[in-house]
């Protein structure tokens, strides 16, 4: 008998390891949600405030107060769920559920995750031998906000492992904020959006694509209808006064031959769109009440690609260095930009690969800033120049890595001049070679503009210096204020320099500690 009741609990056992995870979940009559390797789950009504902790990776700890933290918590009881305020969190290293799937975020309850204004968050799970799942939600899961939601999943290894972006064990909603959602090099099994019952976006940004499908509802229907393809894209359109979600791109191919992309997110995907001309497209959330950056394709009226300009506003928009593209933005054509609040592409401790390379020109005005923060170029343009213009418009660019020994610049305009006209423009310029502000033909300051370069790079064969004309000449002009310092040239112009303002060069500094 004693062994007849071994075998039984045995087998058993056995089927319960085989169940899938939600079914396990579910019997998980408290509460608990682990993000990355640390487990949060609050213990009473309150808000919980967290921040990176200082002894470990992927570890959080909390904080005291609302000023400094990565993310926060809150547990409903009456819903059974969780809301996930995300304020700059990147994950690199998930929770090991039930010791066969890692997942960068875990609930085994209801998820609501919030993507606060002007926050870039990232999701990164990487495992080798096990299954792994970008988020998991054990109920349903939802996400909204003005934010920016990068996730990322693989397993590398073969076994019978699955790689999933999002998993809910009930529906997924999407009502707002930039997401994309990536998951690849799994053995059997690889989903971007994975849920039970329905999955529905009805606002924001979606960029999906895996192996084995960007969206997969066990149960239910996906609105839009994106089809069974790889990638997807779905932007929230702005045609007057309605807001409708729109399938830009799905097919089984990657969308190449994208105009426009920020963040790794793909705009302007195939010849459908570029002839709509008089619609704006964004992240609009599911009321329509607001965008951290839109974009509307503006062709001109002809068949020429050369005289398209992307009209593109950005909000409070911020890009990490874990973004899938080269370039925080890629344009294929000249851009419009309009910036509102204040923008980041990288940050010290987050650099993008480069910040802005344009086919096209690059005109820069409005009322807010950009800073940009990279180990490659700041902005460069191959068919046009460059223009920062409006007395409420700031740009600041550090460009370039210490010591490296490439050829980079803060801005470089390939095809024509950089204009600065009362603007506030601030570069520094790192590593061995290359310039702070290059232009092919005149470098123009005017107005009350305010230009401050600091160039790091060595002189060489050619002249490195703050301001380098290559074939024309460096005009400044009006009130504007100009402060250079550099280790080799101030200022080069392969013609003249005209100066009407007060500016300062300082051409030799003996290191950059000197200015540290």
């Amino acid at each position: 008998m004693k062994t007849k009741l071994f075998s039984g609990l045995l087998a058993l056992c056995l089927l319960l390891s085989l169940l899938p995870a939600t079914a396990r979940a579910a019997e998980d009559a408290d509460p608990v949600l682990y993000v990355g390797d640390t487990e949060v789950t609050p213990s009473g009504a309150e808000t919980t405030y967290w921040k990176a902790a200082a002894g470990g990776e992927n570890s959080y700890e909390k904080t005291g107060t609302a000023s400094d933290y990565v993310f926060s918590v809150l547990y409903n009881a009456t819903s059974e769920s969780y809301t996930v305020s995300m304020n700059g969190l990147n994950i690199a290293v998930g929770y090991c559920l039930n010791g066969y799937t890692v997942c960068g975020i875990y609930s085994n309850k209801a998820l609501n995750i919030v993507l606060e204004n002007g926050a870039y968050n990232a999701v990164t799970v990487y495992e080798t031998g096990r299954s792994t799942c970008g988020i998991y939600a054990a109920g349903d899961l939802s996400i909204s906000g003005k934010g920016w939601l990068n996730v990322h999943s693989e397993n590398p290894r073969s076994g019978g492992n699955k790689a999933y972006g999002l998993w809910s064990g009930g529906g997924i909603a999407v009502s707002g904020g930039t997401v994309t959602v990536s998951a690849t090099e799994a053995e059997e099994q690889r989903i971007g959006f994975q849920a039970q019952n329905g999955i529905t976006v009805s606002g924001g940004a979606v960029y999906a694509h895996a192996v084995d499908g960007a969206f997969h509802s066990e149960n239910g229907t996906v609105t839009p209808a994106v089809g069974n393809g790889k990638y997807a894209v779905i932007m929230t359109m702005k045609d007057g006064d309605t807001f409708t979600p729109t399938v830009l791109y799905s097919g089984s191919s990657e969308p190449e031959d994208a105009g426009l992309t920020l963040g790794g997110f793909p705009f302007d995907c195939g010849e459908d769109w570029t002839s709509e001309a008089n619609k704006v497209y964004g992240d609009f959330d599911a009321q329509g009440s607001g965008a951290s950056w839109s974009v509307q394709h503006n062709t001109a009226g002809t068949d020429e690609t050369s005289d398209d300009v992307y009209d593109l506003t950005l909000d409070g928009v911020s890009i990490g260095g874990s973004q899938e593209s080269s370039s925080a933005l890629y344009a294929g054509q000249s851009v419009n930009m309009t910036l509102s609040g204040a923008n980041n592409f990288g940050t010290e401790n987050d650099r993008v690969e480069n910040g802005i390379y344009c086919m096209g020109a690059v005109t820069v005005s409005g009322s807010g800033s950009l800073g940009i923060v990279t180990d490659g170029n700041g902005v460069y343009t191959r068919g046009g120049g460059i223009v920062i213009t409006g007395s409420e418009t700031a740009l600041r660019v550090t460009a370039g890595a210490a010591g490296g020994n490439g050829a980079l610049y803060g801005l470089r305009a390939r095809g024509g001049m950089v204009e600065i006209n009362n603007a506030q423009v601030v570069v520094e310029k790192r590593g061995q070679q290359g310039d702070g502000i290059w232009a092919s033909n005149d470098i123009r300051i005017s107005g009350d503009a305010c230009v401050n370069v600091i160039d790091w790079s060595e002189a060489d064969e050619d002249p490195t210096c703050g301001l380098h004309s290559d074939r024309g000449s460096v005009v400044i002009g009006g009130n504007a204020a100009v402060d250079i310092v550099s280790q080799s040239a101030g200022i080069y112009a392969d013609e003249n320099v005209y100066t009407s303002a007060m500016f300062m060069t300082m051409a030799a500094i003996a290191s950059p500690a000197a200015l540290r």
